[in-house]
């Protein structure tokens, strides 16, 4: 028996690797085959299960040996490489190419096969609500997570209640198992009275804070307090302070995030609640309000200026000169020594601000005094 002989173990009548080849293509086609909506953690057990062999027969396709390996365990090459392409669509693609087809068909079947009940799925809160297409889709998607993207008045509170109602109806879920979470009291109160009143399926419906609580609750050893607005600002700013304002990176994510947009989802009743809403809202970003920041960011206590780098400044306006060349990018040193000598001066000159630009070198000053003496010695 030769070397590469040895080295396959070569065993043509029942190879383990066979074996595997054949059961994976048994786990796929019954699971292609159920009338499911197949969600990721449907297959992660196939995905575990079926590693080694993955990676087994992908370093023997890196290493050109794929094919005499498959011709000495008496393994369909074409079967190899078929497992080796599903296998990788099932580990690294968010939308296997596979599960994908199945689901679509899946949703398709059943807008027809249960359109009955969907058209009466809410009746008991108003016969008149119809679903629209989009509205069932999401009711018959029953992926791990799904993002549904929806506008003002679009059905957000109406396609929950119907949600609910198909997985307790259709899935067999105790109602007990299922939690609904929404921002506002307001939202709540109107979930409530779908869900829990009118269709008379006792889950839980509560806010973020209610269930984060909650959570707390349980935990015996845990100190709890409902604490006011006033502690929660002197805990947020000694974090930052702390911990957030010595790291110039976390300090750029910062920036980044407080310099977007940052509004809470309109909630209302139609376009006229919508375009008051708008009309009222503000949507300024950081860099709008940099007038402000500034003024809200000298220390009252020490007199200290700050700027948004955590730099001791000597006045407001220096903060606001920093804070401009911070926000833009532009590399800048505060009080550098300038390196060059000027007639009649008896110290070295700091500028406010040297800024760098490749081999270039600008200076600011405040003071347009200052500046031009500057010019003028030069």
């Amino acid at each position: 028996m030769s070397i590469i002989d040895r080295l396959f173990n070569k065993n043509k009548s029942k190879s383990e690797e066979g074996i595997s080849l054949r059961s994976f293509d048994q786990e796929m086609t019954s699971l292609l085959g159920s009338d499911i909506y197949i969600a990721r953690s449907d297959y992660s057990n196939i995905v575990k299960q079926f590693s080694e062999l993955y990676r087994q027969l992908l370093t023997l396709r890196e290493s050109d040996t794929l094919s005499y390996f498959c011709r000495n365990k008496d393994i369909s090459e074409d079967k190899a490489e078929k497992f080796l392409a599903q296998y990788k669509d099932l580990k690294e693609s968010e939308s296997p190419e596979a599960v994908r087809i199945h689901n679509e068909e899946y949703i398709n079947s059943h807008l027809k096969t249960d359109r009955l009940y969907l058209d009466n799925v809410l009746s008991a809160i108003d016969k008149n609500i119809k679903l629209d297409d989009e509205q069932r889709k999401v009711v018959l998607s029953d992926e791990d997570y799904t993002l549904v993207i929806a506008g003002a008045g679009a059905g957000k509170t109406t396609t929950v209640a119907a949600k609910v109602k198909y997985l307790v109806d259709k899935k067999s879920i105790n109602p007990e198992e299922i939690l609904v979470i929404s921002f506002t009291n307001k939202a709540v109160g109107e979930l409530r009275d779908k869900i829990n009143k009118q269709l008379r399926i006792n889950c839980p419906v509560t806010t973020f804070h209610k269930t984060g609580y909650s959570i707390l609750r349980q935990q015996d050893n845990l100190h709890k307090s409902i604490v006011d607005q006033g502690f929660m600002y002197h805990v947020i700013n000694n974090y930052l302070k702390g911990n957030i304002l010595e790291n110039p990176e976390l300090v750029d994510k910062l920036i980044l995030f407080f310099g977007s947009y940052f509004n809470a989802p309109f909630e209302g009743e139609g376009l006229n609640d919508f375009f008051n809403y708008i009309k009222k809202a503000d949507f300024s970003t950081l860099r709008g309000n940099m007038s402000e920041y500034t003024e809200k960011i000298i220390d009252k206590r020490s007199g200290k200026c700050i700027s948004i780098a955590h730099e001791s400044l000597r006045s407001s306006e220096e903060v606001r000169i920093a804070n401009f060349l911070y926000m833009n990018g532009i590399d800048y040193a505060y009080e550098k020594p300038y390196p060059f000598y000027i007639k009649n001066s008896y110290k070295p000159y700091t500028p406010d601000f040297t800024i760098s630009q490749g081999d270039k070198i600008g200076l600011v000053a405040k003071s347009r005094k200052i500046f031009n003496e500057l010019i003028d010695s030069l």
